[in-house]
């Protein structure tokens, strides 16, 4: 078998879902599941970062307010 290095496209061994090269086989369903899971987290976490900005400055107009009196 050829060790060589072969872009996705190119791969001889390419299968429904599966990577083979060598020893490694790769579940590409996997990863995308994978990759999808890290996108919604991000989304998520960039969601609760906004929420605490939002808390954060509405805190902070609170205890400018409370100043004036």
């Amino acid at each position: 078998m050829d060790t060589g290095s072969y872009s996705f496209f190119e791969t001889p061994n390419l299968d429904i879902g599966t990577f083979e090269h060598d020893l490694t086989t790769i579940d590409l369903n996997e990863i995308r599941d994978q990759v999808s899971l890290i996108r919604d987290l991000s989304k998520k976490f960039n969601e609760l970062a906004l929420i605490k900005r939002d808390i954060n400055d509405t805190t902070f107009l609170d205890s400018k307010s409370q100043e004036r009196y």
